[in-house]
């Protein structure tokens, strides 16, 4: 396979002799690292098309992209669909689920009755090695992270006039992020890049392996392009660290602002009550009305019981939880906080059916800008407002979902098919007629027809 990965790369570069470092770098890594899993010359298309496209035009593109295909896939590799016996009820597989949810204890809980044979002191000894592994399993992963980061470069280019619009009060509606390049590496992800996003819209953020997406979304989260002063983001990327806090403790600490009022409310419990303590109390009971502190707790609960996090389990530390449950409760913590802009890295990816449903319901009504990574074609039919494609180094923006995204993309290759046939069309009745009128010029001379004489020396007219 490598060398049918590398052939494939040499037919690109024997097509496109004059590519610059940073577009054959990409094309490499994209070949190279992801070649195998291509099952479609759309796909092949998809992934470096756009590149080609600048370089040569629709039909060349399209050429090298069916060669680079079947380099890859000599004997072809096309998926088979089969027919299924009966058809599928998806009410009633859900039914079923939620009743053997119901009635099962949940696997994750469960507790054996029957006496261990295990020695005590072997077992401690074995779940501290346990831990230790753990954390330093956690290190590694926040090491790579970081080091990750640092080698995403991020450029912007100034504004005189910032693109933030507001209703005139400190809530944003729209965002307008512009002239932006973010590189990893030597790769370039993106080169003058536009992202303009909406107040209440959901956007799903697609586009090939490696292409940039999760950088795009750090670069957001970690101010590496500019926002409006005031914006609260939150990115869902890792799972929450396990500690000795309740599940449903660590959901309500998300809410910063309720958390920071809590405490000094309970530091000023303990203190001696003065004149100006019990201001300072009253002023934080307005606050904590005012953003319906006493519901917290309901709505924190109702937000594990929707992800899967039943009751039994939410006051549990979350050390005793799972990587994927961890993250059940990252993404429970991000809807908790409901910041003014929402990433979400496929927050499908450990979620079951039940939780899907329930988490593609509550999105419905979210009231800020929401941006999300997933391969769930379905799951982006069902929440997404709008669709970015991350493609050939840039941001293009689509109305509607996943489905809608789909038919105005084939739609708009087809008509630059169409435009760029029309222009080779037009180039080649210049380039004939431009050989048919110097023919005939030639034959008049030749005949001395018109008093021209034979072989006369030629001037260019001057007014």
């Amino acid at each position: 396979m490598r060398e049918r990965l590398a052939s494939a790369l040499g037919e690109v570069r024997k097509r496109y002799p004059d590519l610059d470092p940073d577009t054959d770098s990409y094309l490499e890594g994209i070949i190279i690292e992801n070649g195998e899993h291509f099952e479609s010359i759309d796909e092949v298309y998809e992934a470096i098309g756009g590149f080609l496209e600048n370089l040569g035009g629709n039909r060349d593109a399209r050429r090298c992209c069916t060669d680079v295909y079947n380099i890859i896939h000599p004997n072809g590799h096309v998926t088979t669909e089969e027919r299924l016996d009966e058809p599928v009820h998806m009410a009633v597989l859900v039914n079923n689920f939620n009743e053997r949810v119901i009635d099962t204890a949940s696997i994750w809980m469960a507790k054996r009755e029957v006496t261990s044979n295990i020695d005590a002191a072997k077992l401690a000894k074995a779940e501290a090695r346990s831990r230790e592994k753990q954390a330093k399993k956690l290190q590694n992963n926040d090491a790579l992270s970081s080091k990750q980061l640092e080698s995403a470069c991020v450029s912007q280019q100034p504004d005189r006039k910032e693109k933030f619009s507001t209703t005139g009060t400190s809530k944003i509606v729209d965002l307008h992020i512009e002239n932006f390049d973010i590189s990893f590496g030597k790769r370039v992800l993106l080169r003058d890049a536009n992202l303009h996003l909406s107040f209440g819209r959901r956007y799903g953020l697609i586009g090939r392996n490696g292409s940039g997406k999760t950088t795009l979304l750090r670069a957001l989260a970690n101010g590496d392009l500019r926002l409006p002063p005031g914006l609260s983001v939150l990115h869902v990327e890792q799972e929450v660290m396990g500690d000795n806090t309740p599940a449903i403790e660590s959901v309500l600490q998300a809410d910063t602002k309720r958390s920071a009022l809590m405490a000094e409310l309970a530091k000023l419990k303990e203190g001696q009550e003065n004149d100006e303590t019990s201001s300072r109390l009253a002023q934080i009971f307005d606050q904590l009305v005012a953003i319906d502190a006493d519901s917290a707790p309901a709505r924190a609960a109702s937000i594990l019981h929707g992800l899967g996090v039943e009751a039994q389990m939410q006051n549990r530390s979350t050390k005793e939880f799972s990587g994927g449950w961890r993250m059940r409760l990252a993404l429970a913590r991000a809807l908790f906080a409901k910041p003014d802009l929402l990433l979400l890295d496929e927050p499908t990816n450990m979620l079951d059916m039940r939780a899907m449903i329930w988490l593609e319901n509550y999105v419905q009504t979210w009231k800020g800008i929401m941006v999300v990574v997933s391969h769930d074609q379905a799951f982006l039919n069902a929440i997404a407002t709008d669709i970015i494609h991350l493609v050939a180094n840039r941001l293009d923006a689509y109305r509607g979902d996943y489905d809608a995204f789909v038919k105005a993309r084939e739609e708009r290759l087809l008509n630059e098919e169409r435009e760029y046939l029309a222009q080779k069309a037009e180039r080649d009745h210049i380039q004939t007629a431009t050989t048919t009128v110097g023919g005939g010029w030639d034959e008049v001379r030749r005949s001395g027809v018109g008093g021209v004489r034979p072989n006369a020396p030629q001037y260019e007219c001057c007014e």
